[in-house]
């Protein structure tokens, strides 16, 4: 019964050791994430500034006329 009790023993250190390495690589994908989610945000901010940038009439000629 005593080797039994190791074995579980080993088993439960090992399932806690690899529950910290899941839970580290859940936080460092959480931070990535909110890096992109900020980055995708600027995108959009800067495509919609060069989409009113370029707001003119359908009347307006071109600069180069």
């Amino acid at each position: 019964m005593n080797s039994k009790t190791e074995d579980l023993e080993i088993r439960i250190a090992f399932q806690e050791d690899l529950l910290t390495k899941l839970d580290q690589a859940v936080g460092e994908q959480q931070q990535q994430l909110l890096k992109l989610q900020a980055q995708i945000g600027l995108i959009v901010e800067h495509i919609k500034s060069l989409d009113s940038g370029d707001a003119r009439s359908d009347n307006e000629p071109p600069p180069h006329y």
